[in-house]
């Protein structure tokens, strides 16, 4: 997670120098569109990841509401439903979630990861964009 998170960043940022560089030649140009075509292959990973996680919180709920109905209409013996209203209330209350032990995979991590190479994309740009500066007063 944290190589795709870097490479992802770098690729970018390779992308910008090379297209903002004055002594840029077609070559760097075409290297750094490839490295944002195989940080695509990444992106894809993670964001099949985030889709799929974000399915079983949604079947989660749906079952939960499915099991409260058969509770509710059907005719079963005592100990099915009380394990079934159980089992329901778990369900609504503690749903499984996908994690890595750090955080969960939710649309919350894409926000924040999207923000951090954002910021992080800034900060390497501003030092970049001083190199530049200076390479442009040399000449």
């Amino acid at each position: 997670m944290g190589c795709a998170f870097m490479f992802i960043l770098f690729a970018v940022f390779g992308l910008i120098h090379a297209y903002a560089a004055v002594t840029a030649n077609p070559d760097t140009f075409k290297v750094a569109m490839g490295n944002v075509l195989f940080s695509g292959f990444f992106q894809s990973f993670l964001f099949q990841l985030l889709v799929y996680s974000n399915r079983l919180n949604y079947e989660c709920k749906r079952c939960s509401v499915i099991i409260q109905k058969v509770v509710s209409y059907g005719q079963y013996d005592r100990t099915i439903l009380k394990e079934c209203r159980h089992f329901s209330l778990q369900l609504m209350h503690h749903a499984p979630s996908v994690s890595c032990g750090m955080f969960d995979f939710d649309w919350e991590l894409c926000y924040t990861m999207a923000g951090s190479i954002t910021t992080y994309l800034v900060i390497l740009l501003q030092f970049d964009f001083a190199n530049l500066k200076m390479q442009v007063e040399t000449i």
